[in-house]
């Protein structure tokens, strides 16, 4: 916001922001005052996940596929895969040209669309489709293969991590210690993840994303 209100750019890359800067760092006057009045948020990509509004273009969604995602989802006639499903698909329809994103899906093991972020071209469009709508429900919960794949791409910078559970199977199953390895992964990265639990509260998902300056919520 700070740097939005400066400069009158509204990038959310950064990126984007070092070769700004590179311009402009001789001719730019840093205010001496701290003023946030009126300040604009940045420019958002226009697509939102689960009512969250996304500003990255580098995007990593990791879904939970396990068998407790066939449960209905709230008080509908839907599951809680199925919703999932809906949601991503919306997003791939909104997000903006020039978006770079991958698809995670886990329960016994991790399985990647691709093997790093893609460029979201209309034919990328369609493959991340049909790759959700391929999702299957079956399984245990292995949070740990999910966390691990999707900060194995040095790219990405937000994580959109879903799971209706405990983490129930992997190399490391404990809360605490995966909160743990979550730190040491992102350390010197800043990448936000943002958590949404499906079905009931998360301690895990809700440190997950205080731990990166994510948005926790909670769908039911």
């Amino acid at each position: 916001t700070a740097l939005h209100k400066i400069t009158g750019a509204g990038f959310v890359d950064a990126k984007q922001w070092q070769s700004w800067w590179k311009a402009a760092s001789r001719d730019i006057e840093i205010p001496t005052k701290s003023d946030s009045s009126g300040a604009a948020p940045p420019r958002g990509t226009g697509a939102a996940y689960w009512d969250m509004p996304i500003y990255s273009t580098r995007l990593t969604f990791v879904v939970d596929t396990s068998g407790s995602m066939n449960k209905p989802f709230g008080t509908g006639d839907t599951t809680r895969l199925v919703e999932a499903k809906r949601q991503l698909l919306s997003v791939f329809e909104r997000l903006p040209k020039g978006s770079s994103l991958n698809v995670v899906g886990f329960s016994t093991d991790a399985v990647e669309m691709f093997d790093r972020l893609q460029p979201l071209s209309a034919r990328r469009r369609k493959a991340a489709g049909s790759f959700v709508e391929e999702l299957v429900g079956k399984g245990p919960t292995n949070v740990f293969a999910s966390l691990e794949s999707a900060f194995a791409d040095p790219a990405v910078d937000t994580i959109f991590l879903l799971t209706d559970g405990r983490p129930s199977s992997g190399s490391v199953a404990d809360v605490a210690t995966l909160a743990k390895l979550a730190r040491l992964w992102n350390a010197g990265r800043l990448v936000r993840i943002h958590t949404i639990s499906l079905g009931e509260a998360s301690e895990l998902l809700k440190q997950l994303a205080a731990d990166s300056g994510g948005v926790y919520r909670v769908a039911r």
